[in-house]
């Protein structure tokens, strides 16, 4: 068995929900990791536990991107780029600190995902558009040696995605993620969703020191 206690808050009602931090990747890997047949002082034995814990998790859920598995196996800030049946991860150092927040409103992955495959299926064109357009700006946002121009491409990225959620009527925004997002933004920072969006975790960045808005 599995605790994942650790993974869960509690909700007011007395139940728990999910903190949308990829929660079933971790586990996976995390047991993978605790049998012992792979050596996870070395990269080498963290990419087999990440090819692994890939193959397993696809059989689940096969629309999943991987990037949690990634992110539990390796560490640390990556760039994960999935082409084909080898997708790669490389360590970068971003130009701004980043905050973690817990939202209140748990989000569905697997239903936003399938509303924005919806929308491509019946219009391939603007979903390419707006898609190539929030790729963009995260290669920018990659690559970016500045906070400006970290927060500039963050903001594009930004853009592009509520276009997204506009077209393919998938609440990417929620109203408390519009809130911070403004209040992040008049402190000179950046906040959005993370993943998929419609709740579960969002993030602040910037150097700006956390205003109010916040603190809750």
């Amino acid at each position: 068995g599995v605790d994942v206690s650790g993974l869960r808050a509690p909700a007011g009602d007395g139940s728990t929900r999910k903190l949308g931090l990829g929660s079933s990747a971790a586990i996976v890997v995390a047991t993978l990791a605790a049998r012992g047949d792979f050596d996870v002082s070395t990269s080498a034995g963290r990419r087999a536990v990440f090819d692994a814990a890939l193959r397993s998790h696809k059989h689940v859920q096969p629309d999943g991107s991987g990037v949690a598995i990634a992110a539990s196996s390796f560490g640390g800030v990556l760039v994960c780029r999935v082409r084909g049946a080898d997708p790669s991860f490389d360590p970068i150092a971003l130009a701004a600190p980043v905050a973690v927040f817990a939202a209140r409103t748990p989000a569905s992955t697997k239903e936003m995902v399938s509303r924005v495959r919806a929308f491509a299926a019946a219009s391939p064109g603007e979903h390419r558009r707006i898609i190539g357009a929030a790729g963009d700006a995260a290669e920018r946002a990659a690559r970016s040696t500045s906070e400006a121009e970290l927060l500039a491409a963050l903001r594009d990225q930004d853009a592009a995605l509520r276009e997204l959620g506009a077209k393919a009527a998938v609440p990417i925004f929620t109203p408390e993620f519009d809130a911070l997002a403004d209040a992040a933004r008049g402190e000179g920072a950046f906040f959005g969703p993370s993943g998929a969006g419609g709740g579960d975790i969002g993030i602040r960045v910037g150097s700006a020191p956390l205003g109010p808005a916040f603190a809750t």
